[in-house]
C-alpha cells in the first residue's frame, strides 16, 4: 500500500502543569495529547465515549491527523505527488512511528486519498488505544446475548470534552489558534463535526472566522483538510 521543509512546529498539546479550568471543573495532565487525540475526542461524545461519526468518517479524519502530525514534527509534507517523506528519523510516538513505517515502506509515492484510505481503516482503533494506554481512555467490556462488547470511554468526563471546548471557544470568540489547533479546527470543518460545534448566534461569523483560520494553514495541511473532505462527502453520497 500507499510513500518531504517545514519549521518547527509541535503537534502536541500540552495541558498546564497546574490548572486548567473549564467552568467549575479543574484538569491536570502532564502528558500531551497529540492532534489525533483531539480530534478523536472530539469524535465521541465525552460521557459514553460513543462516535459522533460514521466509522469511515471518522477514520479519514484521524488518518489525516495522523499524517498533520508527522509534518508537524517535520517528518513529511504534501503535495501534489501526494505524501512526500523528508525525513525517516524515528518519532517519540509509537503510532507516529508505524505511520512513518508505511509511508517509508512504499517503493513509490501515492495520493492523499489513498493514504486516507489505508490509514483509515485501523486509525479509530489506533489512537483509541493510544488514548488508553495515556490514561484518557479505559476499556469497558458489556455483555450482550451474542457475547462480550468492547467499548472506549473516557476516564475524565471534563478532560474528554476540553479539546471541543477550546476550539468552540476560540472560534466563537475570533482569537488568534496555535497552528495544531488551526488543523484540528480545519478537521471538524472537514468532517462535519463542525455543525454541533457552531450553532448559536454567533455561528455564522465563527463560520467566517473558520474559514480564514483554514486559509491561513500551510498549503500541505489545507491539502489535507481539502481531501480529508472530499472522502467524507464520498462517504456520505454512497450511504444517501
Amino acid at each position: 500500500m500507499p510513500k518531504g521543509g517545514c519549521p518547527i512546529r509541535t503537534a502536541a498539546r500540552h495541558y498546564p502543569k497546574g490548572r486548567q479550568s473549564i467552568g467549575q471543573s479543574v484538569l491536570y495532565r502532564s502528558v500531551p495529547l497529540l492532534l489525533a487525540d483531539e480530534f478523536y475526542l472530539i469524535a465521541h461524545a465525552d460521557t459514553t465515549g460513543q462516535p459522533r461519526l460514521h466509522p469511515k468518517a471518522a477514520g479519514y479524519g484521524l488518518a489525516s491527523a495522523l499524517l498533520a502530525e508527522l509534518y508537524l514534527q517535520e517528518r513529511v509534507t504534501v503535495d501534489a505527488s501526494g505524501v512526500v517523506v523528508t525525513s525517516a528519523a524515528p518519532p517519540p510516538d509509537l503510532l507516529a512511528h508505524t505511520v512513518l513505517e508505511h509511508l517509508l515502506g512504499e517503493a513509490q509515492q501515492h495520493p492523499v486519498r489513498d493514504w486516507l484510505a489505508f490509514l483509515g481503516r485501523t486509525s479509530v482503533e489506533d489512537v483509541a488505544r493510544r488514548l488508553t494506554r495515556a490514561g484518557v481512555l479505559e476499556v469497558v467490556e458489556s455483555r450482550r446475548l451474542w457475547g462480550v462488547t468492547r467499548s472506549y470511554v473516557p476516564v475524565a468526563i471534563n478532560e474528554a470534552a476540553w479539546p471541543k471546548a477550546r476550539i468552540t471557544s476560540r472560534l466563537s470568540a475570533r482569537t488568534p489558534m496555535e497552528l495544531p489547533d488551526q488543523m484540528l479546527a480545519g478537521l471538524c470543518f472537514a468532517t462535519g463535526l463542525i455543525r454541533d460545534m457552531l450553532w448559536d448566534d454567533t455561528a455564522h461569523a465563527s463560520r467566517v472566522y473558520l474559514a480564514q483560520v483554514i486559509a491561513d494553514l500551510p498549503t500541505p495541511l489545507r491539502t489535507l483538510i481539502s481531501e480529508t473532505e472530499i472522502a467524507v462527502s464520498k462517504t456520505a453520497a454512497t450511504r444517501g
